[in-house]
């Protein structure tokens, strides 16, 4: 195994803020629901990224962090980075929050979540006893605060009316909003345009666009 790849293995650094000078680490509050995993590997991943990977990283930090609003979808197969790209964005918008940077004030800078996970989570809300005291309105109320959004999995959508209604209410009021929103999937682009419905294609073809990763797996590579 290489640390030439986008992926690697690293220790456990929750005691540390091993990336930048001062600012806050990949454990702070503003990554809390981002994944364990990608969260420890933020500073290995930028210390010697993959050439493709960065540089797909610099376009989509940039965009988020130049244009008041973007929907990007970031595409490619599985294992090559795509949720460590939104998870080291993430992390690069709690370093402008840290300095003060105006876009954040007032706003949760960055939030994950998995599109079957939230599901499940709003399909709880009709059952008194599952719910927590959530309900579905106090969830996605939740989900179109913060400045930048991240949904993970789209592919992995129910099709169903009732979800299909609550994914475009939410990039609805995220786009009115002028927030950033990260839709990410394993789907080829015209399976992709399918999934997230017209509508949402449109505002992601007026605000931002889609990103393709389509460079080999890192799991493959680290399994070799």
């Amino acid at each position: 195994m290489t640390k030439n790849t986008v992926l690697a293995n690293s220790p456990n650094r929750r005691n540390q803020s091993p990336f930048c000078d001062g600012f806050s680490d990949p454990f702070a509050d503003h990554l809390r629901s981002f994944p364990e995993r990608q969260r420890r590997n933020v500073a290995e991943v930028m210390r010697q990224p993959h050439p493709a990977w960065k540089a797909q990283f610099d376009k989509l930090c940039a965009r988020v962090l130049q244009t008041d609003g973007c929907l990007i979808g970031l595409l490619g197969p599985r294992g090559t980075g795509k949720t460590q790209m939104a998870t080291s964005v993430g992390f690069h918008c709690g370093e402008r929050a840290d300095n003060g940077h105006p876009i954040f004030r007032g706003r949760t800078v960055a939030m994950y979540a998995s599109l079957p996970d939230l599901l499940a989570k709003l399909r709880a809300t009709f059952n008194s006893r599952e719910r927590d005291g959530k309900t579905e309105a106090g969830i996605i109320d939740e989900l179109a605060r913060p400045r930048l959004l991240v949904l993970d999995e789209i592919h992995e959508t129910s099709g169903s009316e009732w979800a299909t209604s609550l994914f475009t209410n939410l990039i609805d009021r995220r786009y009115m909003e002028m927030l950033d929103t990260i839709l990410i999937s394993n789907e080829q682009q015209d399976a992709f345009t399918k999934s997230i419905g017209s509508s949402v294609a449109s505002r992601m073809q007026e605000t931002g666009g889609v990103m393709i990763c389509d460079w080999p797996s890192f799991r493959t590579k680290l399994a070799g």
